[in-house]
């Protein structure tokens, strides 16, 4: 289970006027730390989360409010969330919260200490920056898709990188902004954008010094790979520094040869890996000291998270 947070926003009420997954994960964070979560929902129901577990469990123990923004009673409501909420997350298109007259100018009337922040996907000044997207477009036009694959796949991720690094982006940046609220109490809009969060992640590897880092931790290294075991069962290997590679050949039963092959010695260490099966290596690399983990299947990682 996922560590406790410090409860720095206790006692905080946070307006959520998300629908997609960033936006959603973003106040789960702030509730997290303390929070009071109140989310404006469609009357008729979340078109887009809907009841979909996953996404549904971002919902658990924040208050929801079905609101139809169009009218004037429900326009009020909303109003009345955001003069008692110092935070607001929107995840609309650029210009919408404006035209519901929600924007950032009548929040900052509402409640002149607002952190009022904009989630949205392309940065201002980016040619998308008024254009909708999804996870899959905001990998691919940060450059993160280009990394994690080769340049001839069409393999889509299996979880939803880019909006979880998205919410992660926007707590981060909102408790980066109630901090200075709270020294300088003033109206604050944020702008936080997936894609701008997503090139974050990878900006180490902008100086061309870095980009030699790629082929080395992506399988050209016989010490930082992934091998497989007489059942089948995956071990990720990643022992970089030469003390814990020296450990798993050591306990493999090989000996270092000078000079030899990245793939020589690979292939080395998958004969001998091939001999056993998982249960046996792990009994054996029990107190081993080498950078070694098993990979568990996808429903065993689920039925963990769910215990």
């Amino acid at each position: 289970m996922p560590g406790m947070l410090p409860k720095i926003f206790s006692g905080v009420s946070v307006v959520d006027f998300s629908r997609l997954l960033p936006g959603p994960f973003a106040t789960r964070l702030l509730q997290k730390m303390g929070a009071e979560v109140h989310c404006v929902v469609p009357p008729k129901g979340d078109a887009v989360l809907g009841d979909y577990t996953p996404f549904h469990l971002l919902r658990e123990g924040k208050e929801m409010h079905p609101l139809d923004l169009k009218r004037a009673e429900d326009l009020e409501q909303a109003r009345a969330l955001i003069r008692r909420s110092p935070i607001l997350l929107e995840g609309f298109r650029p210009g919408a919260m404006d035209k519901l007259q929600l924007g950032f100018a009548e929040a900052a009337r509402l409640r002149p200490d607002i952190v009022y922040a904009s989630l949205i996907g392309y940065p201002p000044g980016h040619p998308k920056h008024r254009l909708g997207g999804h996870d899959l477009n905001f990998l691919v036009d940060s450059g993160f898709y280009s990394l994690l694959y080769d340049d001839a796949s069409r393999e889509i991720p299996t979880l939803q990188i880019a909006d979880v690094v998205g919410g992660f982006y926007a707590a981060f940046q909102i408790l980066v902004a109630w901090i200075r609220c709270l020294q300088e109490p003033a109206p604050q809009h944020l702008q936080i954008s997936v894609v701008e969060g997503l090139e974050h992640l990878w900006s180490y590897l902008a100086h061309e010094s870095a980009t030699g880092l790629i082929p080395l931790l992506t399988g050209s290294l016989a010490r930082y790979r992934i091998y497989r075991t007489r059942d089948g069962a995956r071990l990720a290997v990643a022992g970089l520094e030469p003390k814990f590679h020296e450990a798993l050949l050591r306990a493999l039963g090989l000996e270092v040869r000078a000079g030899e092959g990245e793939e020589v010695l690979a292939a080395r260490i998958q004969d001998v890996l091939a001999q056993r099966d998982a249960a046996e290596w792990q009994e054996r690399f029990r107190d081993l000291d080498a950078c070694l983990s098993f990979i568990p299947g996808r429903s065993e990682v689920l039925a963990r998270r769910g215990s």
